[in-house]
């Protein structure tokens, strides 16, 4: 599309005199037409090595175990070198693929080999080599996906081995935090930060449900905020320090909506956990305060363990809801920042519908339920877009960063 744009607009130059046929060439050399037929050829390899595969599983009792390991290494090998030529021949898209299914192969071997052999690997310890030969791939070859499949690995099995053997992996946790951190931190590339946000959410929702309380998930999320914070001179330290409070926002909504207080998520607390979260809230408030963003402080309200006393946790959690999502609306609207009243107007929807829901639902017929609902959001939600009109109107347009 690009090149035909190009093409187009260097003939009306011509045209008009702006630069001679000559020039035009000399430009559209430049921009050479991209092959758009090697996505074909990408579908058809990896037709081909689900067929191989399919074929395999589905023969794969009436073979004999030695061959059984002759074809899944013959196949690694395999994809690895065509992955490995088709790179050097500039063909990106297939030789990434073909990496891609080489790893599968690899995590697939482990499993299956130890399977026929009658070796029965630790789980978390299959999933640590995988994860490990993903990172020795990616520093081979520096692909995004491959760094993707990496942290994909990792996150698989850390549930495998939470909730099948109610064990969390230390050190598969470490080499995601800083072997997987550091590269995203070099590469510096928003989607691959919001993959790793969202990869060490599952993580830490799990180890927090089922190692430590439910309560430590504020510490988590707290320690990446900061994290984020610190960095937020660079793409990921944004995205971090923007993730950080969404994520605790939909934990305290979904606390306040499906967790009962008569369940005892948060009898094991202790001493030790009330101790470091107050030295890290306190060094971040210093922290916030001396860079003079008050609003943050003020946001900061989400992060506090308020359903740690489970009389009045709703009620608490509902009002410190509220105030984050006010705080995002007056920060919107006094720096005139759209992404900022945006969030808040969609924070202060969402909390008010929760209030109303933990409030209204036991007392009224399910019709007239969702009818009051409708028209509670929709007058706030019109009063809200009227008076974000007023402030853009006064201000001019928002500043989106």
């Amino acid at each position: 599309m690009k090149n035909q744009w190009l093409e187009k607009e260097s003939k009306r130059w011509v045209d008009e005199e702006i630069i001679d046929t000559q020039q035009r060439k000399a430009i559209l050399s430049l921009y050479p037409a991209k092959n758009n037929t090697s996505i074909f050829f990408t579908f058809a390899f990896i037709l081909f090595s689900l067929a191989v595969l399919t074929f395999l599983a589905s023969n794969w009792t009436d073979i004999y175990p030695l061959i059984r390991t002759t074809l899944l290494l013959g196949f690694l090998i395999v994809f690895y070198y065509l992955g490995t030529r088709w790179i050097e021949d500039g063909k990106r898209l297939i030789g990434e693929v073909s990496y891609l299914i080489a790893l599968l192969l690899f995590g697939l071997s482990i499993f299956l080999i130890g399977e026929m052999y009658h070796y029965h690997f630790n789980s978390i310890f299959a999933f640590l080599v995988w994860s490990f030969v993903a990172l020795l791939l990616y520093w081979s070859y520096a692909s995004r996906w491959i760094w993707a499949a990496g942290v994909l690995i990792i996150v698989v099995g850390q549930m495998v081995n939470l909730f099948g053997l109610r064990e969390f992996s230390w050190i598969l946790f470490v080499l995601f935090v800083l072997a997987y951190g550091l590269i995203l931190y070099a590469r510096n590339i928003r989607w691959m930060a919001i993959v790793y946000s969202i990869a060490f959410f599952i993580q830490i929702l799990g180890l927090s449900a089922e190692k430590l309380s439910l309560v430590w998930v504020t510490f988590f999320l707290i320690s990446l905020y900061f994290i984020g914070k610190l960095s937020q001179s660079t793409v990921v330290g944004r995205v971090l320090h923007s993730l950080a409070p969404v994520y605790m926002f939909l934990f305290v909504v979904f606390h306040v909506l499906l967790i009962s207080a008569d369940l005892h998520f948060y009898e094991e607390i202790n001493v030790v956990y009330f101790v470091i979260h107050i030295f890290l809230m306190s060094l971040i408030i210093l922290y916030l305060y001396m860079k003079k963003e008050i609003f943050s402080i003020v946001q900061l309200v989400i992060f506090i363990p308020t359903f740690v006393i489970p009389e009045v946790s709703d009620y608490v959690a509902s009002i410190a809801l509220f105030i984050f999502s006010v705080s995002h609306l007056m920060e919107g609207f006094k720096f005139k920042n759209q992404r900022h009243m945006n969030f808040g107007t969609a924070t202060f929807l969402i909390s008010t519908f929760v209030v109303y829901t933990k409030v209204a639902w036991g007392y009224l017929s399910q019709s007239l339920f969702f009818l009051v609902a409708g028209v509670i959001l929709l007058a706030i939600g019109y009063l809200l877009n009227r008076q974000q009109k007023m402030y853009i109107e006064e201000g001019g347009e928002g500043n989106d960063s």
